[in-house]
């Protein structure tokens, strides 16, 4: 399965489908066949790899010589829509949140995911791709750095109460995991997500966040209780090399 997290231009779905960009317009308006969303400032329309998957599904299509009329009803109506166009539509929506500052709105996307998906599916597909988004113009664009802080802010205290909730819900597992970020680390977004997803695999995160000194991770797993001793030399080893 693509990941949402690539950003495309409409001369990049046209070419994928061999035409000229004017055709693709009209067929998008025509037929519906794509939801770009618009860049903010600028209002550029920009499209995902959903957008270009189905543009090779329809290109398929047409090199079979089906009229492009019953082409783009075979796309908009079949289970390609039914299966990706939510995900897509749900990634397209945070974009225009986090551009606009929007908390509200976002809370309302990120609620209306978990309900339509597995949180592996959201995190995976919805969250991962919108940072990955956000960081390839983090330089790039007048408001960057600002958008990057505000989703990160926002999704930070949403992921840390989830995980804060499955840990205390769920029982001790006999596999753990010991999680932190590097000495000068202070990004932890990514591993509240790993700690979640671990907990998805019935695996215990040892969540320790941001900025930990790695003179105290030996330290640490002489602490927690391992298996055996061959598995702590060789995590600590490891982790000091």
């Amino acid at each position: 399965m693509k990941t949402l997290s690539a950003i495309l231009t409409i001369r990049q779905i046209a070419q994928s489908l061999n035409v000229p960009v004017a055709t693709v317009r009209t067929w998008e308006r025509r037929y519906g066949l794509f939801s770009p969303f618009r860049t903010v400032p600028g209002g550029h329309r920009r499209y995902t790899a959903m957008d270009l998957e189905k543009a090779q599904q329809l290109r398929t299509l047409l090199d079979q010589e089906v009229p492009i009329k019953q082409a783009a009803s075979q796309l908009t109506i079949g289970k390609y829509n039914a299966e990706s166009t939510s995900l897509d539509q749900l990634f397209k929506a945070a974009v225009q949140a986090v551009s606009g500052f929007d908390m509200t709105e976002l809370e309302c996307i990120f609620q209306r995911a978990l309900i339509l998906y597995p949180p592996d599916t959201v995190m995976m597909r919805l969250i991962v791709p919108l940072f990955r988004y956000l960081d390839s113009r983090w330089d790039s664009h007048p408001q960057g750095i600002a958008e990057e802080h505000f989703a990160s802010n926002y999704f930070h205290i949403k992921l840390s109460v989830k995980l804060n909730h499955a840990m205390f819900s769920a029982q001790v597992k006999k596999k753990k995991v010991l999680v932190a970020c590097l000495p000068g680390e202070q990004h932890d977004l990514g591993l509240l997500l790993f700690s979640l997803v671990l907990i998805e695999h019935e695996i215990w995160p040892i969540y320790l966040g941001a900025d930990l000194p790695l003179e105290q991770i030996e330290s640490v797993f002489r602490t927690i209780k391992f298996r055996n001793r061959s598995d702590q030399k060789r995590w600590c080893q490891a982790l000091t090399r």
